[in-house]
């Protein structure tokens, strides 16, 4: 009985060795993938830099006289129309002084016109030989003394009246009003700053980049301004190319013009990348590279005998430029890279393309 289970015991083995060909593994499966084919594009060329934002129209106003701050009729943050006075400065005394100007008017304009009346009746007797002539010429000449001193008080008094303007700050265009740093009673002069005014009129991005690097701009360089997330929000090509450069940190400034743009304010500091110009060149995806031992890799398809194999190949990356990386070396125009599930891939493992 035992001698039968035995002979049956081997039969069931060498029938099961017979099914799969001597010292051969089982057949792996191939893994179904997607690939892309690759091809010249143009590439950019950008680096990452720190830009300030300015308002393309604001101003910070200034007294043009002295004295005690009045009133404060302009609330920061508010809108404001040309014209609009935002402060006064006391002007009491010039405001005396252009009263007694115009008071003095009154005066020589009545004297004008009586010595009017007087050269009128001079000349009139003259004619009848009834004064000498020495006083009608005296007469004459009074009343013009009358008429320059009244044209000269009308001066004096459009001097006044303008200088009495200097002591209302007014709004030189529509805007927003900017932080008000003084307060009703201060004592201000021509170098105190009383607040500002910024249209919304667009930002200019101001970039400042290293002297060496401004030979790389041409006309297809911009300035891409990015949210905290990298994200680009505007993008405007360069305007300004400083002709100097910073002494001091031999940078160049370089400036672009942008619309208003949502969530970005003048004075503020925001990521931008200047693209100094493309290039042709080729990239792959960020899920086509693997890196392995501080080295990286791609997998390209190979066809050999009708069959798929997935080849790794080591590959140089230059910059990562929105989602994709620079191929710098390792990779040709024209052949399939691997894009999908490249982490349970191994060289030269068996690969079936999905539509």
């Amino acid at each position: 009985m035992r001698f039968v289970l035995l002979s049956s015991l081997l039969l069931f083995v060498g029938c099961e060795k017979s099914a799969a060909a001597p010292g051969e593994a089982p057949a792996m499966p191939a893994s179904k993938v997607e690939v892309l084919t690759l091809a010249p594009r143009n590439i950019e060329r950008g680096t990452d830099y720190l830009a300030s934002l300015t308002s393309r129209r604001a101003v910070t106003l200034y007294p043009q006289v002295s004295g005690y701050v009045r009133a404060i009729t302009a609330k920061p943050g508010s809108m404001v129309k040309q014209g609009d006075v935002l402060l006064s400065v006391d002007a009491k005394s010039e405001q005396a002084s252009l009263d007694n100007l115009v008071a003095t008017r009154q005066s020589l304009e009545a004297s004008a016109a009586f010595a009017k009346q007087r050269l009128d009746r001079s000349t009139a007797l003259r004619g009848d030989g009834i004064v000498s002539q020495q006083d009608a010429d005296q007469a004459r000449v009074q009343a013009d003394q009358a008429e320059a001193s009244l044209r000269a008080t009308d001066a004096l008094i459009a001097s006044q009246r303008a200088r009495l303007g200097f002591f209302n700050i007014v709004a030189p265009f529509d805007g927003v009003v900017g932080h008000v740093p003084v307060k009703v009673g201060d004592f201000v002069t021509p170098a105190t700053a009383l607040t500002s005014v910024t249209q919304e009129s667009g930002l200019e991005a101001e970039v400042w980049v290293p002297v060496e690097r401004v030979k790389e701009l041409n006309a297809q360089s911009r300035i891409r301004l990015l949210d905290d997330s990298g994200k680009a929000v505007a993008e405007q090509p360069v305007s300004f190319v400083s002709p100097r450069a910073d002494p001091n940190s031999q940078l160049v400034l370089i400036k672009s013009s942008f619309e208003p743009v949502p969530g970005l304010r003048a004075d503020q500091l925001v990521h931008a990348t200047v693209i100094w110009g493309e290039q042709p060149g080729l990239s792959v995806p960020t899920v086509a590279v693997v890196r392995q031992a501080g080295q990286t890799f791609s997998y390209i398809v190979e066809r050999a005998d009708g069959a798929m194999k997935a080849r790794r190949v080591p590959i140089t990356l230059g910059p990562l430029v929105a989602s994709d990386y620079v191929v710098l070396n390792g990779l040709d125009a024209g052949q399939q890279v691997i894009v999908s599930g490249i982490q349970m891939l191994g060289d030269g493992a068996p690969v079936e393309l999905k539509p």
